[in-house]
């Protein structure tokens, strides 16, 4: 996988979207670690603190709050060895993201205008692994990104100074056992960034019994892949190598 020449476009800069601490690890370290690796600045947007998680991997239960706040500390952790440059978490409630969707959508087009990313990358309609909240916040990123490239759509952002931006290159992580025929499917083999992808992951210890079978899979097919479709521009901006 490599980066090629972006031609005309001033913008290197990536805007990956999730709903939960560990989703940008697990679905996307891979490319992520790329993405940086290659010169592209990375952001990162959290939906929410995944406060509800259960505690299996802890020695004892600890409150929503509690866990939310620890889930915080090691998305930061991941997000620094991943080398991603800005992270922020929307606060939106664990399990309750399709109830926030229009609220969300919202903080999305302005964060869109305002950061005007090159790559947009987040969840396809499956969600990856079906989950309500990575099913919503695909969604919505769908429709922010459409509705930050038209000037008719929130004026009052144009007049504050965040223009209409049109996203040039806009990936959805996908399961390639559910998804549907639109865009074309990379299954992208990330073993170069392996090894940033598996430091990430054990910066979320309290998700280690979700990732850590993943690593004792022989010869860990199952981190060496990160599956793309395209949904707007080139496919060469993310190749094989």
């Amino acid at each position: 996988m490599a980066f090629p020449n972006v031609g005309p476009y001033q913008s290197r800069r990536v805007l990956a979207v999730f709903a939960h601490p560990d989703d940008e690890s697990c679905l996307a370290g891979g490319v992520l670690a790329r993405c940086v690796a290659e010169g592209f600045e990375v952001s990162l947007i959290c939906a929410t603190r995944g406060e509800q998680a259960p505690p299996c991997c802890l020695p004892e239960p600890v409150s929503p709050a509690e866990m939310g706040r620890i889930r915080e500390q090691e998305l930061r952790c991941a997000a620094q060895v991943l080398g991603i440059r800005r992270v922020r978490i929307l606060n939106l409630p664990d399990g309750l993201v399709w109830e926030h969707r229009e609220r969300l959508e919202a903080l999305l087009v302005r964060f869109i205008r305002d950061l005007q990313p090159l790559v947009v990358l987040s969840f396809g309609p499956d969600g990856v692994t079906g989950h309500p909240d990575h099913v919503a916040v695909g969604e919505a990123v769908a429709r922010a990104i459409e509705a930050a490239g038209q000037s008719s759509k929130d004026p009052e952002l144009t007049r504050a100074g965040l223009k209409p931006w049109r996203v040039p290159f806009y990936y959805q992580l996908v399961d390639p056992r559910r998804s549907d025929s639109e865009g074309e499917i990379w299954m992208i083999d990330v073993s170069a960034h392996l090894w940033t992808k598996i430091r990430a992951l054990r910066c979320h210890q309290t998700q280690r019994c979700c990732w850590e079978p993943m690593l004792h899979g022989g010869d860990r097919s199952a981190l060496r892949v990160e599956t793309l479709r395209v949904l707007r521009g080139r496919p060469g901006l993310i190749r094989k190598s």
